[in-house]
């Protein structure tokens, strides 16, 4: 890998948690979850370059969903040259456990 692309890696990693924090709608949720949403690990994100945004749970239980990390790496593209990487889904872990302990679980 060279310095651009881990250099890539790391802006978009950071825009990721960047719009995580701060441009993640707050919603009040009065449903109860219930033993088969709480299996599930959901993101949602907005894009602040493209205004895209993505409601996609990647995981259910310790099963990864294949179509939704394709659909998350597509997300994460370089907006300027299209590149896409192949992210690591533990990467994907992090973030739905930054926003656990944020407050945001089931956003």
């Amino acid at each position: 890998m060279n310095y651009w692309s881990s250099r890539l890696d790391i802006r978009s990693l950071a825009v990721c948690l960047f719009a995580l924090t701060f441009f993640t709608p707050t919603i009040a949720r009065t449903a109860v979850p219930t033993v088969a949403s709480a299996a599930e690990y959901r993101l949602r994100l907005f894009h602040t370059h493209t205004g895209q945004l993505l409601d996609i749970v990647y995981r259910r239980g310790e099963n990864y969903v294949p179509e939704a990390l394709t659909q998350l790496n597509e997300y994460l593209r370089d907006h300027r040259t299209g590149a896409v990487l192949a992210y690591d889904p533990r990467v994907f872990d992090l973030l739905h456990d930054i926003n656990a302990k944020l407050g945001r679980a089931d956003s």
